[in-house]
């Protein structure tokens, strides 16, 4: 049973939203808070941390995937073909 490209696209987004929020709240980097503010500093580092952990993991996913996909295959001396 082959699963089509679009379900395979909508559940690695899935995956990708839910590390991304799980890294987003959960990465240890901020130090206890010493001010009234550090309440909306916080939020605004975890909401920034959130979103570049999910552009990280995309990037990166892709980056793998086209390695895997366009490597030379062996035996392939060839160059590709001229446009």
């Amino acid at each position: 049973m082959k699963i089509p490209s679009s379900i395979w696209t909508l559940l690695i987004g899935i995956v990708l939203t839910l590390a991304s929020f799980w890294y987003g709240q959960n990465h240890g980097l901020l130090p206890a808070a010493a001010t009234d503010e550090a309440e909306l500093v916080d939020g605004l580092f975890n909401a920034m941390m959130i979103i570049s952990t999910g552009i990280f993991l995309l990037v990166e996913g892709i980056l793998i995937y086209s390695a895997f996909k366009y490597r030379r295959r062996a035996g392939d001396n060839q160059d590709g073909p001229t446009s």
